[in-house]
């Protein structure tokens, strides 16, 4: 429950607020007073808006760090926490922050992470049809297993050669499927981001100093209105996957400086990623360049490219048509070897009927 202390100390904490607030129009804006009603509507330096005409409203509350271990699901929800047990067909976690053990379907579960903010690319040829999943160890290549149990600090596997416990520690993650929820499958809620990390699907609404969080699997619960670090919206934005590229976010918890995004990923000279954006429209991506005095950021849909950024030191946000597709790349070019770029909060505005 130690988290839990944390979020309520941050409560307290008295600032000098300047919440950034982007429209379904895609504009944004810097306020002062933000926050959600009980009906679920923002309040936005005295006047409401409803949860259609906000895509993103990110906070200037201190981030926190959580617990080591987290639970990704298919539809980006993350919940962080302490693994508890372990079957073929289910997990449970004791989740903040509720302190409460949740068992968690197999079939839900994408990814278990043992090591967060570390990048753990899976090879091409994952085993997208079978039972089993990837174990990616520190030091080591990926293994193809099955997750038979925990004890203690020790997570217990099986293979070919039989059953191993390992320290988990020692472990970065384990992959069990690539599957990706259809971005339509939550149009109606509300992606909730919290100062240690959580995020969490569902509806979100306010009153006496707190937020309270409704999900379809977990009990009714809320939080400090400070533990709130981002409140998205998709009824006309999709906001790219980028959890699904496989390397760590850059999310900024636990350190002092804030940044124009809310999430984002690094990506050095050469380096490529891929993720699902079914829909076509208008695109918004923020970015800049991290090392280096060099760098340009290549867009790709369907295969060829759609665009060329030249990034600069300081975040830009630049707005073009991708047109239809399944997936979307983002790759760096540099003539510097040691050249990265950031880019983040990535969204389409999709073509509205009517």
């Amino acid at each position: 429950m130690k988290s839990i202390a944390a979020l309520a100390f941050l409560a307290s904490v008295v600032l000098l607020k300047a919440d950034q607030v982007m429209f379904s129009n895609g504009a944004t804006r810097i306020y002062e007073k933000v926050s959600l009603d009980a009906q679920g509507h923002f309040a936005i330096d005295g006047k409401t808006y409803s949860p259609q005409q906000v895509l993103q409203w990110i906070t200037d509350h201190p981030a926190t760090v959580g617990p080591a271990h987290e639970v990704l699901l298919k539809d980006g929800s993350l919940y962080l926490g302490k693994l508890l047990a372990a079957d073929r067909d289910s997990l449970t976690l004791r989740i903040e922050p509720m302190g409460k053990p949740l068992v968690i379907s197999r079939k839900r579960i994408r990814e278990i992470v043992f090591s967060r903010r570390v990048d753990r690319l899976l090879p091409a040829d994952f085993p997208k049809t079978s039972n089993s999943g990837i174990l990616i160890r520190k030091g080591g290549g990926p293994v193809p297993c099955q997750l038979e149990g925990v004890f203690a600090e020790k997570i217990v596997f099986s293979t070919q050669l039989g059953k191993t416990a390992l320290p988990s520690h020692s472990l970065l993650s384990y992959v069990i499927s690539h599957g990706y929820e259809s971005p339509e499958a939550r149009s109606a809620q509300m992606e909730i981001g919290l100062t240690d990390g959580s995020v969490f699907h569902g509806q979100a609404s306010g009153g006496m100093d707190k937020v309270t969080i409704r999900t379809s699997d977990l009990p009714v619960f809320s939080v400090p209105k400070n533990a709130i670090r981002y409140v998205r919206t998709h009824a006309f934005g999709e906001w790219l996957p980028i959890w699904t590229s496989g390397k760590a976010t850059q999310d900024w918890l636990g350190k002092k400086e804030k940044e124009y995004c809310c999430c984002a990923l690094l990506l050095s000279t050469g380096e490529s990623v891929r993720m699902p954006a079914p829909s076509d429209g208008v695109l918004y991506l923020h970015a800049k360049r991290f090392s280096g005095s060099s760098a340009k950021l290549v867009v790709s849909r369907n295969g060829k490219d759609v665009i060329g950024i030249e990034l600069k030191g300081n975040w830009i946000k630049k707005v073009f048509s991708i047109g239809e597709g399944s997936k979307i790349s983002f790759r760096i070019e540099s003539p510097e070897a040691g050249a990265s770029a950031m880019i983040g909060d990535l969204v389409i505005l999709k073509n509205r009927q009517g």
